[in-house]
């Protein structure tokens, strides 16, 4: 079953399930809010810059070739097949166990980033390999659901899939995936760890893209909430998602609710002015468990400006809103024009740049302090909070 409401809903439109406490949003000013975990469970927040990995990339390279080579296997079976269903019917099971197994996976990497058990480098290596895996899942639940015409109960089965955490969309992990193999540039992203929930954020080309899992957010187990309120559940799904997302509830951008199958995953989504927001909720909680953004970074309003000098250094950081785009830059104010600056946040050095030379960043929760340091060891810090 696959369901769309689109447009804006009234403040007279109050969900049945409102008593049903909210994740920790974000808020931030003329633009859509942030799904986070509580800032007290956060453990754990790093950069991290994922480039070239010879390792990383053949173990990631290994898990495409395998699925490569098993789609292939099933195009030819369904080929061949007088009955296409029965195949079907005999790979559903198999794949929604290891759906479930890599989501076990991801769980356990989760807690073991957040524990401390596991570098930065070596949580960015698995979170390519899960999404390489993931791929492989997708394309030949994708290819099974275009090709054979499924019986009821079975095409919903392959619904449900859509709206499972590991096959849900997940554009930043593959721009990590395209770094560490060489396609692209080396990429600086932003790793925040919880037991339950990891942030991953970057901004490449002046675009902001940012990755949250909540997994404490989804209950299978749990009755959804939206069939049972007393509006239809896609507009129950729909209400809650507004209220959620105020500012992207909006007619010129075109939000809308979409369901996967039998599931209680619901996906609130708006293609707004300053980009995309896709937020996945779970009707056994009512809060989204899964987001994914993509915004133009210079779109986001910044909502603190601090500046300092000092030793001959003016530094400048403007910043929006936790885990948001912050643009940060040096300026040397004597005649001298500086270079190899070292550009640090909370001890961490992020990047070298030179004399008027800016970059983008992604904001850390809570007070931090941004320092830039010269060769001769001149430096000025600013703190923000």
């Amino acid at each position: 079953m696959l369901f769309l409401v689109a447009g804006a809903v009234t403040a007279a439109d109050t969900l049945a399930v409102s008593e049903h406490q909210s994740p920790e949003l974000i808020e931030v000013e003329n633009s859509s809010n942030y799904l986070s975990p509580p800032a007290e469970n956060v453990t754990r927040q790093q950069y991290e810059t994922a480039d070239l990995d010879v390792s990383g990339a053949i173990a990631a390279d290994a898990a495409r070739l395998q699925g490569d080579k098993e789609r292939n296997r099933v195009e030819y079976e369904l080929t061949r097949a007088a009955e296409p269903a029965e195949v079907a019917e005999e790979l559903i099971a198999p794949i929604e166990h290891d759906v479930a197994r890599l989501e076990t996976k991801q769980r356990h990497l989760v807690q073991n980033h957040s524990a401390g058990d596991i570098s930065d480098g070596t949580f960015v290596r698995e979170v390519v390999r899960h999404e390489a895996t993931a791929q492989q899942y997708r394309s030949i639940a994708e290819h099974v659901r275009e090709e054979v015409a499924l019986p009821d109960a079975l095409g919903t089965r392959y619904g449900n899939l859509r709206g499972e955490i590991p096959l849900l969309p997940a554009p930043l992990s593959e721009q990590l995936d395209r770094a560490t193999t060489g396609e692209v540039d080396p990429t600086q992203v932003y790793i925040q760890s919880s037991p339950n929930s990891f942030v991953l954020g970057t901004v490449v080309d002046e675009t902001y893209v940012r990755q949250a899992v909540l997994f404490d957010q989804r209950d299978r187990a749990a009755d959804d909430q939206f069939v049972l309120d007393s509006r239809a559940a896609p507009e129950a799904a729909f209400s809650r998602g507004t209220s959620l997302y105020p500012w992207a509830n909006n007619d010129n951008f075109g939000p809308n609710i979409q369901g996967f199958g039998t599931s209680s995953v619901y996906l609130f989504s708006s293609s707004h002015s300053h980009g995309e927001l896709r937020s996945y909720l779970d009707g056994g909680t009512t809060n989204p468990f899964y987001e994914y953004q993509q915004k133009n970074a210079l779109s986001v309003p910044v909502t603190q400006f601090t500046q300092d000098t000092n030793n001959g250094l003016r530094l400048t950081v403007e910043s929006t809103a936790p885990t948001g785009p912050m643009r940060v830059q040096v300026l040397g104010t004597g005649d001298t024009e500086l270079s190899d600056i070292d550009v640090s946040i909370n001890g961490q050095t992020l990047v070298r740049i030179d004399d008027g030379e800016d970059f983008w960043t992604i904001q850390p929760v809570g007070t931090f302090e941004v320092t830039a340091t010269t060769p001769e060891g001149e430096s000025v810090t600013v703190t923000v909070s």
